[in-house]
């Protein structure tokens, strides 16, 4: 029993470290590429991602890790379920600030060109794209307190160590 108790405190203390490291370090980590587009996204744990079946993308990335980037504790709510696709939303109701995300079906990221000396591409405005195992995942986060390039940096957090997870 004491070693269950370690080892969830363990998880425990990694997710908040990994919330901390997106916010605080992620200038140093990610680079990006200019790219135009509209955005939404966000990801999480072991499951197979590439194949045709149906995913709970607000299952996919820790509710604390998306309470530390928007500062308030916060439940995912799907947005739509469609030809494989799967979206999240996870908003602070009274003050608009969100992060969403959005895995697209199987194969939907044939044409993706990640960003310079990375794996995603800067779609501006807090938001970024990448290739899921053969799915297009865009994360889009919305903070008062950022400035979009801020924003930005935080997706690019989430999406990379949403990759890392599943190619591991």
């Amino acid at each position: 029993m004491i070693a269950i108790l370690k080892a969830r405190r363990g998880a425990l203390a990694a997710e908040v470290a990994l919330a901390a490291g997106l916010i605080l370090s992620s200038a140093c980590i990610f680079s990006f590429s200019a790219h135009s587009g509209s955005a939404m996204g966000t990801v999480r744990g072991p499951l197979a991602i590439g194949g045709s079946a149906a995913l709970d993308a607000c299952s996919l990335i820790s509710p604390r890790a998306i309470s530390s980037v928007l500062g308030a504790p916060v439940i995912g709510r799907r947005t739509a379920d469609d030809a494989g696709a799967a979206h999240c939303a996870w908003q602070v109701t009274s003050t608009f600030e969100s992060v969403s995300l959005e895995i697209g079906a199987p194969n939907s990221a044939a044409e993706f060109t990640p960003g310079p000396g990375g794996r995603v591409s800067d779609l501006g405005g807090g938001a970024v794209e990448f290739d899921l195992a053969g799915r297009l995942g865009i994360v889009e986060v919305v903070k008062v307190s950022l400035s979009d390039d801020e924003a930005t940096m935080v997706a690019a957090g989430l999406a990379n160590q949403l990759i890392a997870e599943r190619s591991g």
